[in-house]
């Protein structure tokens, strides 16, 4: 008996391709209608496109989009996982969203959940780590000298002196120290959209914020036309005081409250 193998392979990649593009367009087209129970639907046939593939065109945007359009009324809840004291101020504020009115159209949340009252999605964000440097002063020190030194004469009215100057050791040599003060402060955590009933994570998205203080001065010695412009215009300029912990934290809240409130009221949702 003769048995003819056949490479049924490219076959099934074709298919595969038709029917993620066809989940892809009916999902597409069901999140056009504006209902919610349409955009639950387009959720299910995006999430069938990801077992397909683990990428395909705009696919996690759309099953957010999907997510939060399929939802009543979502609970919004902040959890401190980590290791850091966050004050009830930085919670309370990164509670408030201050959505717009077509925002709250596209998904309205509430941060208490009321008496009797139903949530099909649980918005959680969750802080992870929270980690703050301190505060370090480097110092560089070198030399720099100027390309032209000729040009200088101009500046001197009297040419002898300019020419009893070429001899000074320290002619056409600026010493200079640079002075970089930096300071740091990163919060690391995740969105989860939680389906309430079942306590399934429906998606999740990784958010990682910084915030960053720095400043710069300088000093400088010797032949100051040899001093570069960008090093004159930090000369003396007074080292600053480094923040404290609890601000850099609150700047990099308020960083992290943007990055999650663009991933959850993400533009290219709201019509």
């Amino acid at each position: 008996v003769n048995i003819e193998l056949k490479d049924h392979s490219k076959d099934l990649e074709v298919s595969r391709q038709n029917a993620a593009a066809y989940l892809y367009a009916h999902a597409v087209s069901l999140l056009n209608t504006g209902l919610k129970s349409d955009a639950g639907q387009a959720y299910s046939e995006l999430l069938l496109i990801t077992k397909l593939y683990n990428e395909y065109k705009d696919v996690e945007l759309l099953m957010r989009r999907a997510i939060g359009s399929s939802a009543n009324l979502a609970r919004l809840e902040i959890n401190n996982l980590s290791d850091a004291y966050l004050s009830p101020d930085f919670i309370a504020n990164m509670e408030n969203m201050a959505l717009t009115f077509k925002q709250r159209q596209y998904l309205n949340y509430v941060v208490k959940a009321e008496p009797g009252q139903k949530y099909s999605l649980v918005l959680s964000i969750d802080i992870t780590k929270v980690v703050v440097t301190p505060g370090t002063v480097n110092k560089k020190e070198y030399t720099t000298s100027h390309k032209s030194p000729e040009t200088f004469a101009v500046s001197y009215e009297d040419k002898a002196k300019f020419e009893e100057d070429k001899k000074h050791p320290d002619f056409n040599k600026c010493k200079i120290t640079e002075i970089y003060q930096v300071k740091t402060a990163t919060i690391w955590g995740k969105v989860r959209y939680v389906d309430q009933p079942s306590g399934k994570v429906l998606y999740e998205v990784p958010v990682t914020a910084q915030a960053l203080f720095e400043n710069m001065t300088a000093t400088a010695s010797g032949d100051m036309y040899a001093c570069p412009p960008e090093i004159q215009e930090i000369l003396d300029k007074p080292k600053k005081k480094f923040p404290k912990n609890a601000e850099m934290i609150g700047n990099a809240g308020k960083e992290f409250k943007i990055l999650f409130k663009g991933i959850i009221w993400n533009p290219a949702f709201i019509n």
